[in-house]
């Protein structure tokens, strides 16, 4: 393995084609600048400068769209119930506890953001993004078509529905 990385890295030095100029300077002898020469993503290049830009406005719209459904998913929960369909909210909403569901919530985007982030000026970067901003969208949109329905539910029958669907969860207060 070491054999390796000093072959890799003596090529990167010596070799034009590769980014080398013949001479050790300590971005082009580590294993990581190898790599983003070869690909073209020196921080100097336009492209992933502009790419960059465009992926932190769209990580700005992933974290304002998660904080609108933290809002909605708790006000539902608190006060109507709702329909969860994804399974492991509902068990982090079975704990009872909005504390514990916010920091989850809050975690997993913080944790979606930091990752995209760091990957800002690669295509893949940008392609997360890209989805996490559908999804997010496709979100919004079910929520409202969500709230218009609800605008006909009753207590009652948020009540009855607790009892024949599995998927329905609410917070109590404690």
């Amino acid at each position: 393995m070491m054999r390796l990385l000093r072959s890799l890295t003596r090529a990167a030095i010596l070799n034009p084609s590769m980014g080398g100029a013949g001479v050790a300077s300590p971005s082009r002898v580590s294993l990581g600048g190898l790599w983003t020469r070869r690909l073209g993503l020196e921080p100097t290049d336009p492209g992933a400068l502009r790419r960059g830009r465009r992926v932190a406005l769209l990580l700005l719209a992933v974290g304002l769209l998660s904080l609108g459904d933290l809002a909605l998913t708790m006000t539902f929960l608190v006060h109507t119930g709702m329909a969860e369909g994804n399974p492991l909210a509902r068990a982090v909403i079975g704990y009872n506890s909005a504390a514990v569901l916010v920091f989850w919530k809050l975690s997993t985007v913080v944790c979606t953001l930091a990752i995209l982030f760091a990957l800002r000026r690669r295509v893949s970067g940008e392609l997360g993004a890209w989805v996490c901003v559908a999804v997010l969208s496709w979100l919004t949109f079910h929520w409202q078509a969500y709230i218009a329905q609800q605008d006909s539910v009753t207590a009652c029958v948020a009540v009855e529905r607790a009892e024949w669907d599995a998927r329905w969860v609410r917070l109590s207060a404690q």
